[in-house]
């Protein structure tokens, strides 16, 4: 008796990657629903069932990605705390950056994406007043990094900076100051800004 060959099965669909695939979709629409909502219409209107219904989805798929109105805003701010880290993570570590080539990359940002920077930085300024400690704690954790590059950025010859957390503090300040600005007045030269404070943290030529 002649024994056929026996022939590989079939792979099995990747059920569990399309899953995995369609459920970080519905929640990236949904955080970009998100977004276009409270740019219209502020935090305080915002409601998951808006959102729901602006991503086309239900309000109880809003619920089992975020459990609340609070962890949906959250979620956009650990959003904002990832776009911060790789906007420094570059060739060289945050720590091999001057004043002046941070500058210059959230200059760059802001000119790639001024909605979005616009938006995170007043999303941070409403949420560092609110009273739900899930928001405070993921403000808290968007400072915490922002403090730990500015701390650590090298003097403007590319040395180590003595001053380091003041030197930062001072810098950081600034930046923040004229991000406040830009919030009360969208016709400020945000990028103009940024430059000219870029190009007085620049080592000179003639020394």
């Amino acid at each position: 008796m002649v024994v056929p060959p026996l022939t590989a099965r079939p792979a099995a669909p990747p059920v569990r990657r399309r899953q995995d695939e369609r459920s970080e979709q519905a929640r990236s629409g949904l955080l970009l629903s998100a977004r276009s909502l409270i740019a219209a219409d502020g935090i305080e209107r915002l409601t998951l069932e808006a959102v729901g219904r602006d991503a086309g989805y239900s309000r109880g798929i809003v619920g089992y990605h975020f459990g609340s109105k609070s962890g949906l805003i959250a979620a956009l701010l650990e959003n904002a705390v990832d776009d911060l880290v790789a906007l420094f993570q570059r060739d060289e570590p945050p720590s091999a950056s001057t004043a002046a080539a941070v500058l210059a990359a959230m200059r760059d940002r802001i000119a790639r994406d001024p909605y979005g920077t616009r938006f995170e930085i007043g999303l941070l300024a409403r949420c560092s007043a609110a009273d739900d400690p899930l928001l405070r704690d993921r403000v808290a954790l968007y400072n915490k990094r922002v403090r730990e590059i500015f701390s650590s950025i090298k003097g403007p010859d590319g040395a180590g900076n003595p001053a380091g957390q003041q030197a930062g503090a001072i810098l950081l300040a600034a930046i923040r100051g004229l991000c406040q600005q830009w919030l009360v007045d969208e016709a400020f030269d945000i990028i103009g800004a940024f430059t000219a404070l870029e190009n007085m943290l620049r080592p000179s030529s003639g020394r």
